[in-house]
């Protein structure tokens, strides 16, 4: 799989519209290592449609990072980071980065369909739990 470092490239993989992720905040060099809680939506091209807390990523400075049912590596090019999944190949996070939060699209390039937005922010030491792993019987994190 070739990696693709271009956040406009991956929209245009997924079928995704960059006006569709208008949250998108201000790119800077801020660092991804650390806790970050998920918010996911498999539908944000969908009226209505609202995030929901997904699992916690832990990105580490060795270019790998994990969450409860798996994980893989990730890359970061100034205020740019993806996120690629080792159990599933196809699916990558792309988003912007700014100091406590990184907004962007998901998706699978073999599977235009499955696509949607996301955005992390920065874990905070001491605050209550409200994760959701499974939605309808599927890994929110991954739609599978």
């Amino acid at each position: 799989m070739k990696l693709v470092k271009s956040l406009s490239t991956v929209a245009c993989v997924i079928g995704l519209s960059l006006a569709s992720t208008s949250s998108v905040l201000a790119a800077s060099s801020t660092s991804v290592v650390g806790t970050w809680r998920n918010h996911v939506n498999w539908n944000c091209n969908t009226a209505g449609s609202t995030p929901i807390t997904a699992a916690l990523f832990t990105i580490n400075a060795d270019g790998t990072w994990s969450y409860p049912y798996g994980g893989g590596n990730w890359w970061q090019e100034e205020g740019l980071v993806i996120i690629s999944f080792d159990s599933y190949p196809t699916l990558q996070y792309v988003g912007n980065v700014t100091k406590d939060a990184v907004v962007g699209i998901q998706g699978y390039s073999d599977n235009p369909g499955s696509r949607g937005c996301f955005y992390l922010l920065r874990e905070q030491a001491g605050k209550a739990s409200d994760v959701k792993h499974y939605v309808d019987g599927k890994d929110a994190v991954t739609n599978r």
